[in-house]
């Protein structure tokens, strides 16, 4: 089966990690969710780092995992809420492919990285990339 993308959903930066004792944000957390037509969904977690001095250095970190419990109505915060609740279980259903993580990362590299920072509702996409 070829990947397709059904729709996928992008918050932008959901929150960030300081340096102690300091304002100087170290980590940035951007979250995105994609259903595919193999009717898997899958978490893109992309963590971009800044040292203690606030200079960015790169390169961006990218988590791939598999999903039980995300609506795609659901607000960032419930799906987390929800998710935390069943950690157990969520990591339990394994990683995606490198097929299904080469993919969504493509996708993400052309659609969402530029503009990372903006969320977007859910998009459609009709299995068309």
């Amino acid at each position: 089966m070829i990947l397709k993308i059904k729709r996928y959903r992008h918050y932008g930066c959901t929150s960030f990690r300081y340096a102690e004792d300091s304002d100087i944000v170290t980590q940035k957390f951007y979250w995105s969710f994609f259903e595919l037509n193999n009717d898997k969904t899958i978490t893109l977690l992309l963590c971009d780092n800044w040292n203690n001095k606030g200079n960015y250095v790169g390169p961006s970190e990218i988590e791939y995992r598999y999903t039980s419990c995300y609506e795609f109505t659901d607000n960032f915060e419930k799906w987390f809420d929800k998710n935390i609740a069943i950690i157990e279980e969520e990591w339990s259903l394994g990683a995606p492919s490198k097929e299904e993580e080469k993919h969504l990362r493509d996708f993400f590299n052309v659609n969402i990285e530029s503009k990372k920072g903006i969320a977007t509702d859910t998009i459609f996409l009709g299995e068309i990339f």
